[in-house]
């Protein structure tokens, strides 16, 4: 789910994988609620059970802990605030999308 600013924001690690395509993992679990450590579970998106669709047109995003194979994701600069494709920066927003969908 994403929060409001402010509210127990969780910090990213984004690794490229050299092809255009980056694995997103939790890179710290601040503060935890449960006791579950999830610092360095990765960003995920499948339909395997059928709470796992939201309607026809989108899934909701989920964390898995190491050894569940983690999505691809393509990281795109939104054109109307960054004309820079290079790198990452903060000042700027990105659209995130699955670049291939490895869990139907």
């Amino acid at each position: 789910m994403i929060h409001k600013d402010g509210w127990q924001g969780k910090t990213w690690k984004i690794l490229p994988l050299g092809n255009g395509q980056y694995t997103i993992s939790l890179a710290i679990d601040e503060p935890k609620c449960d006791g579950t450590d999830q610092t360095g579970w990765f960003l995920s998106a499948h339909r395997y059970q059928g709470t796992d669709k939201r309607n026809g047109h989108s899934t909701y995003a989920m964390i898995h802990k190491p050894g569940w194979q983690a999505n691809k994701w393509v990281i795109k600069p939104n054109k109307t605030t960054n004309n820079s494709t290079s790198s990452f920066n903060t000042n700027f927003s990105y659209s995130i999308s699955l670049a291939v969908d490895e869990h139907k």
